[in-house]
């Protein structure tokens, strides 16, 4: 028994060795960012940027996979486990379903875009951070805030004004979401303050 501890502890002790020479090779992994492929709308997916990457998006669920996923057996599987009513659908049918994706997100865009939409989304973020700053619960905007506000801007401004308030989205959800976006907008700034 010995004798086959030692045998263990020298064989170990060389394959640490191996090890410290393979680890400095494979040290340098380097992340695979894979290609969109027009044929990939066979299984139903066409491509969308996400950060400057390239990802796959389901034209029948619009989920948006990751960079990795863009394999074909990946997407087929998706197509065979989540859409199992669309297996026999033709490539037309895909590519007319990926055609109203694409109609409906320039129709969201050009809603959304709208001056005073902008303003609304731009103050809904301001009075966010002021609800972060000060600690207070999230309903405060709802149940407090936007009340005082309507009657101020009514009492000095008229009621047309204070019914453009109402176009500021501040539901608790609403302020919640926007507090998390701030605070992983601060996080990946500074983490690339920190690589560079």
């Amino acid at each position: 028994m010995k004798r086959w501890l030692q045998n263990n502890e020298t064989t170990m002790s060389e394959e640490n060795e191996g090890d410290s020479t393979s680890s400095k090779k494979g040290s340098t992994h380097v992340n695979k960012r894979r290609k969109f492929s027009e044929e990939y709308i066979t299984f139903g997916f066409t491509n969308i940027n996400v950060n400057n990457e390239e990802r796959p998006q389901c034209v029948i669920c619009y989920e948006i996979l990751s960079n990795e996923s863009m394999k074909p057996a990946k997407l087929r599987r998706h197509l065979q486990t989540r859409h199992t009513d669309y297996l026999t659908k033709s490539k037309q049918f895909f590519e007319s379903k990926a055609t109203e994706l694409e109609q409906s997100k320039k129709l969201i865009k050009k809603t959304a875009i709208g001056t005073n939409n902008e303003r609304a989304v731009t103050a809904s973020y301001q009075v966010s951070l002021l609800v972060a700053k000060s600690g207070k619960p999230h309903t405060i905007v709802e149940e407090l805030i936007l009340p005082a506000a309507k009657i101020m801007v009514s009492a000095m401004l008229g009621d047309k004004a204070s019914n453009e308030l109402s176009t500021v989205s501040l539901s608790n959800n609403t302020v919640k979401n926007r507090i998390v976006e701030m605070s992983e907008n601060i996080k990946e700034q500074l983490i690339s303050n920190i690589k560079t």
